[in-house]
């Protein structure tokens, strides 16, 4: 699972599982790495640096790469990170499977979001002051102190018409979803902006 800030965030107030010894800081951002206690998928490597460009990856998921399933190689997620540093989110078109990737360009100082083409892996995000805040779940942002226990009224009326949730709300005031086959990128003193990276064609 991820949890992670647009910005250094060394002594935020960790969640249960998630550990400080996970945290990867660079000069623009962070995140921390929790365990699924799943044996199959625990054992792969989730995070990947690039210590000449001081570009990182983190993925929560199963990504199929080029068809074939991660392993549990120590080169999964540096594949992924040469892959986006070399082609940006056009990598993504050899990607299949449910994913949520955090990816921070250094070169351009931007964090990027990514979702899976149909959601498969959640990712919800929370920005304020110029600050994005994101994690698989609500509860670990609420955890941080990112996001309070506060019911969103749109997200709450489209879930008692729907009984569910559409496009990009929660139920939770303040907190949104990446929607599935877009990139949430955040440049600092910048409004973030969400693309579309897969459109369902038929």
């Amino acid at each position: 699972m991820l949890l992670g800030s647009s910005i250094r965030a060394d002594s935020a107030k960790l969640p249960q599982g998630f550990d400080l010894s996970t945290t990867k800081n660079t000069t623009g951002a962070c995140v921390w790495l929790r365990a699924w206690d799943v044996p199959s998928l625990d054992r792969r490597v989730r995070f990947a640096t690039n210590p000449d460009s001081n570009s990182w990856l983190a993925y929560s998921g199963n990504p199929i790469v080029e068809g074939q399933p991660m392993a549990g190689a120590s080169g999964s997620a540096e594949d992924l990170l040469a892959r986006f540093e070399a082609h940006d989110t056009a990598a993504l078109a050899d990607i299949d499977g449910g994913f949520a990737i955090a990816w921070w360009n250094e070169k351009d100082s931007q964090l990027c979001l990514v979702r899976d083409r149909f959601g498969i892996e959640p990712l919800v995000y929370t920005e304020t002051d110029g600050t994005v805040w994101f994690a698989s779940r609500v509860r670990d942002l609420v955890s941080v102190g990112a996001a309070k226990k506060e019911l969103c009224a749109e997200g709450l009326a489209q879930f008692l018409v729907f009984c569910y949730v559409p496009g990009n709300h929660s139920l939770h005031k303040n907190v949104s979803r990446i929607p599935p086959g877009t990139v949430l990128r955040h440049e600092v003193s910048k409004p973030s902006r969400i693309e579309r990276w897969y459109s369902l064609s038929y």
